[in-house]
């Protein structure tokens, strides 16, 4: 299976309005998916979106690639592993913005501890070591 990233755009949902996820991946505000007119299309929404969740997940694997090689080819996304890469990329299309979030902040910090705890063989991800 051909690897499409760790997380899709509607995960990031899970976490965050779409219209404030439309605002953050838009230099213009918009109400995603339907912008009216105002200059911003759902590709470029949907472009700014994918960087970040491309970020997310390569960070991700800079942490636990080396103890999962095979992450980026399972046919499905461990839930924990889904769960980091949405957030990180709602994190990062924070950062983008420059907004600082105590509460996004102490997201991605626990999440950094816990890809420690996995990289380190503390913390199990569903899948067997190597896989």
């Amino acid at each position: 299976m051909a690897y499409s990233g760790y997380c899709i755009i509607s995960d990031m949902t899970d976490w965050m309005e779409n219209e404030e996820i439309s605002q953050l991946a838009s230099d213009i505000v918009a109400k995603w998916p339907s912008n009216e007119g105002d200059g911003t299309t759902d590709a470029t929404i949907i472009g700014i979106c994918d960087e970040m969740r491309q970020s997310a997940d390569s960070e991700i694997d800079g942490y636990i690639i080396g103890r999962y090689p095979g992450l980026r080819d399972v046919a499905t996304v461990p839930s924990l592993i889904n769960k980091f890469s949405a957030q990180l990329a709602i994190y990062n299309l924070l950062s983008r913005r420059g907004r600082s979030n105590p509460k996004w902040d102490k997201i991605q910090n626990d999440i950094i501890v816990q890809l420690r705890e996995i990289r380190d063989g503390q913390l199990g991800i569903g899948l067997e070591d190597g896989g």
